[in-house]
């Protein structure tokens, strides 16, 4: 259990909360370039630097507390790849960890539009006022970034992919480069995450996979799926509903040897 620090004026992390409070105001969100990102994250090793994705909407509360427990003993540095906040989103868990303590610092990398970056600082304005100095925005030009970050190669293994699909893989894989972090928790995750983890398996990346559903049947592959064909961590057991979040694998864990499948209610591993 993760008591809230009542250092803030709007502790309850809820949007609604936030917006109500008079006293919080906007205020500008940093602004970091992908050279000026080694400078601004300090003396943040890249072993203490953690990437959370996940779903982006209709995301169960049944691993929060799993997730944020993982991020306090293993993170000072927490990356996503610039979703918006949203209480239905992993993003939820952003100001949480932020409130961990003033050495914990998070970083958005978003993919540049003039209305993208508006959308971004507004959405998280709040969080902003609430952490002031501890939270930033790295613009990142897609393809343009990642084409000189990651090299043609890997540029060439996203060429069959949906264009908008396409530059978000890009953008995450870029974002792992620039923070050379070996870590990723994932709370779910389809299509993105998924061709992400691909792109990684030649890597020294460890994956985490927590098994969520959006509440529905997913109808294309998914991280989880990935994640369990290739061995790498997936925590399972409290969402009643995990078995939604799989697009491919419907027949279970058990069918799957190999795989590093825990069982979080029982902490039993198959």
């Amino acid at each position: 259990i993760f008591p809230s620090v009542n250092r803030h004026k709007c502790v309850d992390f809820t949007m609604g909360a936030m917006e109500a409070s008079g006293e919080c105001r906007d205020i500008p969100i940093e602004e970091v370039s992908l050279n000026s990102f080694d400078s601004w994250r300090s003396d943040i090793p890249s072993a203490r630097v953690v990437h959370l994705k996940g779903f982006a909407n209709e995301l169960g509360m049944y691993y929060d507390e799993d997730v944020l427990k993982t991020l306090q003993e293993e993170c000072s540095l927490l990356v996503w790849d610039g979703d918006d906040y949203s209480l239905s989103s992993f993003t939820r868990l952003v100001p949480k960890f932020l409130d961990f303590g003033p050495d914990r610092r998070a970083a958005a990398f978003r993919q540049i539009s003039e209305s993208s970056m508006a959308s971004f600082k507004k959405s998280w304005s709040k969080v902003a006022e609430m952490f002031p100095g501890r939270l930033a925005v790295i613009p990142v030009e897609v393809p343009q970034d990642p084409l000189r970050l990651l090299g043609p190669a890997e540029i060439r293994d996203c060429q069959d992919l949906p264009p908008a699909r396409k530059s978000f893989v890009l953008l995450g894989r870029a974002a792992i480069k620039v923070t050379g972090a070996t870590r990723v928790l994932a709370m779910g995750g389809g299509g993105v995450s998924l061709k992400e983890a691909e792109l990684s398996e030649d890597q020294d990346i460890r994956w985490t996979v927590f098994a969520l559903s959006r509440g529905h049947k997913e109808m294309f592959p998914t991280l989880v799926d990935w994640a369990v064909k290739n061995g790498a961590e997936v925590i399972r057991g409290k969402d009643p509903n995990e078995d939604l979040g799989f697009g491919e694998v419907s027949v279970g864990f058990s069918d799957f040897e190999g795989a590093a499948v825990h069982r979080a209610l029982t902490n039993q591993t198959m």
